[in-house]
């Protein structure tokens, strides 16, 4: 990294800025596929709940193969533009045609347009995002700096959640919702992501210092990865950080009308309260990890969003005021979930260099995706299961007694018990500031760059 891009040490706000952009059309895909991609296909289109459930877990399953590849594919490659930069030029318009697509599914055969289409959409997202997440590990070894890198990269992803909701809100009152209002929000959006991406391509350059030839095989490169307990701790976390965001972001329709009984716009509404709450918190949640430690900033984030989870179980139908109030804490928990793992990533790939004497960051960006991808396939499989198992009927109003208290229960009492349970495994996570000060200083002294 050149001194132009530092200020006093540290990666300077405007390179910081730069990077982070893509992230904000990276952003602007989450809420409108939770929140809107199911009903969409449910409600709208006709497909019934179980049916789309699997052709999400089939996503899911697809992702194994994707996420990892993508991320050996870029760490191997090599390029003028560099080995991860080149990745943003490729993916970029793809990325925002294949979200188009994934809300104009062709008519008659809504179900194989769905399925390839979010195939398509998820490779567009790795070749674009994996490459831009590794490189978020080579900009800086600074303890500290790293953790500034991830709250710069999530707050701009929460912005573009923040989008993600206010557009399509926005053209619901210009537009009729149907299909074609569908259509034009994925054209919208998908055009966004483009620029954004694009921004980053031309903004920023890479450190070729990171470039080295690979003498460890693909296989024991895994192998590696595996035996490293603290990256594994963080994976299995950021699954259950996946899930507990997934399910109530797949059932929040279903919740505003099915236990609240209020309009969708009015629990919708609570989204942007939500996001405005995650954006704010990020700083702060940065500044705690540099007194608390990593860990148990982590671990508080955790416990945050669990509460935020198990407060809405208290909330009663009509109340959706009651729910603005309870999003915030959520909000904060998920700011924090968003601002630190990444940072943590970045320490636990010096020792997998140390290990290996290569630097892998696209390998264990991909591995970490498809944790979260599968993770978040999964859960809206699960879901949409238990609501088929529960005699949930699509497109009606009234629903069998029970129904709308499994879907309480699910929105609040299931996410917050998988938010409880990514708390406790990080108790395991043991590589702190001390541990990674040893392990960058070793190599140094092998003569290795970071």
């Amino acid at each position: 990294m050149t001194e132009e891009k530092k200020k006093g040490g540290i990666l300077s706000r405007w390179l910081l800025i730069k990077y982070a952009f893509a992230d904000l059309g990276g952003g602007m895909t989450d809420f409108p596929i939770a929140i809107f991609l199911i009903p969409f296909y449910t409600e709208i289109i006709g497909l019934g709940p179980a049916l789309v459930g699997w052709i999400a877990l089939a996503a899911g399953i697809y992702d194994i193969f994707t996420d990892p590849f993508m991320g050996t594919i870029s760490d191997r490659t090599r390029t003028r533009f560099g080995r991860r930069r080149i990745y943003f030029l490729v993916g970029a318009v793809p990325l925002g045609l294949s979200f188009w697509w994934l809300f104009s599914p062709i008519s008659g055969m809504e179900a194989v347009s769905f399925l390839i289409a979010y195939l398509v959409f998820y490779t567009c997202m790795d070749i674009v995002f994996i490459p831009h997440f590794s490189m978020s590990a080579e900009l800086t070894p600074d303890y500290d700096d790293r953790t500034r890198v991830q709250g710069y990269n999530r707050s701009f992803w929460i912005i573009g959640l923040l989008l993600g909701v206010i557009i399509p809100l926005v053209l619901m009152e210009i537009v009729s919702e149907g299909r074609s209002y569908y259509s034009l929000v994925g054209l919208i959006l998908g055009g966004i992501m483009t620029a954004s991406v694009l921004v980053s391509f031309f903004g920023t350059s890479e450190n070729p210092e990171y470039w080295r030839d690979h003498k460890v095989s693909l296989k024991e490169g895994i192998k590696a990865i595996i035996s490293n307990k603290n990256y594994m701790l963080l994976a299995v976390a950021n699954l259950l950080y996946s899930a507990g965001c997934s399910i109530p972001n797949t059932l929040l329709i279903y919740y505003a009308i099915h236990w609240l009984g209020v309009e969708e716009d009015k629990v919708l509404a609570a989204v942007p309260i939500y996001l405005v709450a995650s954006m704010i918190s990020v700083p702060i949640w940065v500044k705690i990890s540099k007194k608390l430690e990593k860990k148990p900033t982590y671990i508080l984030a955790f416990l945050v969003a669990a509460a935020g989870a198990f407060l809405t179980l208290l909330i009663q139908p009509g109340q959706f005021y009651f729910l603005y109030a309870v999003f915030v804490v959520a909000g904060v928990g998920y700011g924090g979930l968003m601002a630190v793992p990444g940072s943590m990533m970045a320490d636990v790939i010096d020792f997998d260099e140390y290990s290996t004497g290569e630097r892998r960051e696209g390998t264990f960006f991909g591995i970490w995706e498809f944790f979260r991808k599968a993770s978040n396939n999964t859960s809206i499989w699960l879901v949409l299961q238990l609501l088929a198992l529960t005699g949930f009927v699509q497109q009606q109003e009234i629903q069998a007694p029970g129904v709308d208290n499994v879907i309480r229960l699910m929105f609040g009492g299931l996410a917050g018990l998988v938010y409880l349970t990514g708390a406790v495994v990080m108790l395991f996570y043991d590589y702190d500031r001390k541990a990674v000060a040893e392990i960058q200083k070793k190599l140094r002294e092998r003569g290795l760059p970071l």
